[in-house]
């Protein structure tokens, strides 16, 4: 096992940890990815390029995740009030282009959750268009 898997490793526990080594008594407050969280692996300071490459990939992967979960709770709930529209042709890279351009423009919030940050993120880049019918 080399040193740059390790670390790879180590970057991968470390992000998806949260609240997750606990005592049977004292249960996690936190059931989401927070804006913060999020923020930390989608715009790292500074890292290798191995690392910038897999911070870039958990990214993506958490915005696809917060997309899939849109796209079922629309479909099964039958609500037609999407909060976003991702036209014909749209690459995983955009989605999480446009969240990352989102969380550089604002301010760090401790206590966002990063599911709504990345919806509202994807309502600002993929708006919906209004039938006018």
């Amino acid at each position: 096992m080399t040193i740059a898997t390790i670390k790879i490793a180590l970057l991968s526990l470390m992000l998806f940890s949260e609240g997750s080594v606990i005592a049977a008594d004292n249960p996690p407050q936190r059931y989401y990815m927070s804006e913060d969280k999020l923020r930390l692996f989608c715009t790292p300071e500074s890292a290798s390029d191995e690392l910038m490459g897999l911070s870039r990939a958990l990214c993506q992967n958490y915005v696809l995740g917060v997309v899939d979960g849109h796209d079922a709770w629309t479909g099964i709930s039958k609500n037609p009030n999407r909060a976003f529209c991702l036209p014909e042709g749209t690459f995983n890279a955009q989605l999480t282009d446009a969240v990352i351009a989102e969380l550089k423009s604002q301010s760090p919030s401790k206590d966002g959750i990063g599911a709504f940050l990345v919806l509202a993120s994807l309502h600002k880049a993929f708006p919906c268009k209004v039938d006018s019918k």
